[in-house]
């Protein structure tokens, strides 16, 4: 049996994956990447991310002191590691607006093998046999 301890260390491992492979695609690496990179970051999510993070993970995020996103860098990355945030971490405008990337299916076969993993290791973390 797995315990929640490996769950976790699978999870964080799964989660920078996941933001690795959709920051390709936000930060202008790709050959076909979104149109407004870097543009999805939101003070409200920050919020929902520092209030996540104190739940599912017991850590306290402080906030940066930006003076728009509270977990926001000065180098304008994020504080909070993938596995924190994990609305971030999944989000990419592509799979937001069309459920895949319109001109790279392997790039979309990656993605949803990563989310697909993530959810099932969420769920058994949650709902699994806690004995």
């Amino acid at each position: 049996m797995v315990t929640k301890d490996e769950i976790n260390e699978r999870l964080v491992r799964l989660y920078a994956d996941i933001a690795a492979h959709g920051y390709t695609l936000c930060s202008g690496q790709h050959e076909k990447p979104c149109k407004l990179p870097h543009s999805c970051c939101d003070p409200g999510v920050c919020d929902l991310v520092i209030e996540q993070a104190k739940w599912d993970w017991d850590v306290e995020m402080p906030r940066t002191g930006h003076p728009k996103y509270p977990l926001m860098n000065p180098d304008g990355s994020c504080s909070a590691p993938p596995h924190m945030r994990p609305l971030c971490a999944l989000h990419c405008c592509c799979i937001a607006a069309f459920g895949f990337h319109p001109t790279d299916h392997e790039w979309t076969e990656r993605y949803f093998e990563l989310r697909n993993e993530i959810n099932n290791l969420e769920f058994e973390k949650r709902y699994g046999d806690d004995s």
